[in-house]
């Protein structure tokens, strides 16, 4: 059994985040849990922000530097009472969506972020057990509104994810 400490990086500024993570390191814990606030990172559909505070790259390579791992919840629902449960407020101009549903507008947009998330992760080499050690989507779905109707379905849905953990 792991002890984990939850972070939100966006919280604080990066001069803050050594002295965070060496408190949560202090504590006892050796994997860091933080939440990928959509909104914040993609403020307007198709234009990121990963700079400052928005620096996940930087944040987890930071908590690999003190030699913790990194369990990164992508969301993209992440609640942690946060406007909007971590959402762009834009999505909710997107034709048809309904949110935290199985619709396709809304699993739509929720994979392109997601795939920028891994992307990024990927391009970084922190994923393989290297940081990042595990993930997570769809925090707080309805899971009654988005079964797998198949096993080939589940496994495409999970398959992003599964290449790069």
């Amino acid at each position: 059994m792991l002890i984990s400490a939850g972070i939100h990086y966006p919280r604080a500024t990066p001069q803050m985040w050594p002295d965070i993570i060496a408190k949560s390191k202090e504590g006892g814990a050796e994997v860091i849990q933080t939440y990928v606030f959509w909104s914040e990172h993609e403020p307007v559909r198709g234009q990121y922000n990963f700079e400052g505070k928005n620096d996940l790259v930087k944040f987890v390579k930071l908590v690999g530097s003190y030699g913790l791992y990194l369990h990164l919840r992508i969301g993209p629902y992440v609640c942690a009472e946060w406007n909007f449960g971590g959402f762009p407020v834009w999505l909710r101009d997107i034709p048809g969506i309904e949110f935290r549903t199985d619709n396709a507008p809304f699993k739509e947009e929720m994979q392109r972020f997601v795939k920028k998330i891994v992307d990024l992760m990927r391009e970084e080499m922190l994923f393989r057990g290297k940081v990042v050690r595990s993930s997570c989507c769809r925090s707080r779905m309805n899971m009654e509104t988005w079964k797998v109707r198949t096993a080939s379905e589940g496994r495409n849905m999970l398959n992003g994810l599964l290449e790069w953990l």
